[in-house]
């Protein structure tokens, strides 16, 4: 079916012809004079809603279920988290040593100025490093 189309009268969206279903019908009561016509009794109008099926109350507490469910997820994952942050404090409180700091003597040697430094050659320098690299 083409979308935006009316439906052709008579037809069902499956492409077959409806056919009409014939009614019984009413016989015409002529009151005679003198006398009161009957009425017909009147059914009371109801609300033609959608009734309360056990399939829908079905969904409802199936929906009830899972809601319970992961409210107590929430609160579990809450207590545990709490509980875990609390044992986290307290571990690292219950370090008591005390670390005093001390005195070290490190050796420092004079500041030396450039006039001070003996350079007479340098490849004679890196040969004597060779030489230690390789003794050991």
């Amino acid at each position: 079916m083409e979308p935006n189309n009316n439906q052709p009268i008579n037809t069902s969206p499956f492409g077959q012809p409806v056919i009409p279903q014939p009614t019984a019908p009413q016989p015409i009561l002529t009151p005679t004079p003198g006398t009161v016509p009957p009425t017909q009794p009147t059914q009371p109008v109801t609300n033609q809603g959608a009734p309360m099926t056990p399939k829908g109350n079905k969904k409802m507490a199936v929906l009830l279920v899972i809601l319970v469910l992961l409210i107590l997820g929430i609160a579990g994952y809450l207590v545990f988290a709490k509980n875990l942050l609390n044992n986290t404090q307290k571990t690292a409180t219950e370090n008591t040593s005390i670390v005093i700091p001390s005195v070290t003597i490190t050796p420092t040697a004079s500041p030396t100025t450039a006039d001070q430094l003996e350079v007479t050659s340098p490849d004679a320098d890196l040969n004597a490093i060779e030489m230690d690299v390789q003794g050991l």
